[in-house]
């Protein structure tokens, strides 16, 4: 695409984004977007640095058009994947982190560790394994009981409960 205005509504349509959306994400309102992609306004180094943080636009995509629309930036894509699931636990930020920062011949080592680890809390009588056995059994009670109440009895759970 030929001008700064145009990559900046490429990028906007390519992401769904409305004018008023796309501001409020990097901070600006409707009108300053606007007025970038019809170019009354000019698109500021600050404004540029801003589409980067926040989508990982390629600050040399938008400025002049050269490379991709998006930056190969693994510390973006690892906060991109840290916002987009909402993730505040700082270790799992880290392991985040380092798993986007793997080069593709290590990506299996990482697979086999991931896998240790929740075999892990699979084993029976592990903590997490009882977790589940209890969570299980508690939803196959109240599965019982409102099978009782849309037959119109009573289950062993709601009498246990003394709810019937």
């Amino acid at each position: 695409m030929g001008t700064v205005g145009e990559r900046v509504r490429e990028f906007r349509k390519s992401e769904k984004l409305s004018q008023e959306k796309l501001g409020a994400r990097i901070g600006i309102k409707k009108a300053a977007v606007s007025a970038m992609e019809l170019e009354t306004q000019g698109v500021t180094e600050r404004n540029i640095a801003l589409f980067h943080k926040e989508f990982g636009v390629s600050e040399a995509w938008l400025r002049d058009g050269t490379g991709e629309m998006y930056a190969a930036d693994a510390e973006r894509d690892a906060e991109y994947l840290i916002k987009k699931w909402g993730i505040a636990d700082p270790f799992l930020k880290d392991v985040i982190a380092a798993l986007v920062k793997l080069p593709p011949e290590k990506i299996d080592e990482a697979k086999d560790w991931i896998l240790e680890i929740t075999d892990k809390y699979r084993r029976p009588g592990s903590e997490a394994a009882e977790r589940a056995a209890a969570l299980e059994a508690e939803v196959e009670a109240y599965r019982q009981e409102l099978e009782a109440e849309q037959k119109g009895g009573t289950s062993p759970a709601s009498e246990k409960r003394g709810t019937a």
